[in-house]
């Protein structure tokens, strides 16, 4: 069964949030739901699509800061938020859960 790319991730500014991301852009929410259910938040396949299906997609970029944190930036390569550099700039999918 085809899973996907999608990774759950950690931004700094987002602690407690559900966020899955996927290289490049995407809106497939089959394979989003099936990453979901993967990460254990949902404890049913059925709660893992509802999700998928009210997710908020949002396409951007992501970066890692100086002290190793994943943070949204833009295609410069600088921070949203605090216009710090970063690095390791990726064109990404993001998808807030919940």
């Amino acid at each position: 069964m085809r899973r996907g790319s999608w990774d759950e991730i950690e931004l700094v500014d987002q602690p407690d949030a559900l966020l899955m991301m996927h290289p490049g852009w995407t809106n497939d929410r089959e394979t989003l739901a099936l990453g979901i259910r993967e990460t254990g938040w949902y404890p049913t396949t059925r709660q893992a699509f509802e999700a998928a299906e009210d997710a908020a997609l949002k396409w951007g970029w992501i970066g890692v800061t100086e002290d190793s944190t994943m943070v949204i930036c833009d295609s410069g390569g600088f921070a949203i938020g605090t216009g710090e550099q970063v690095s390791d700039t990726v064109q990404v999918t993001l998808a807030r859960i919940g």
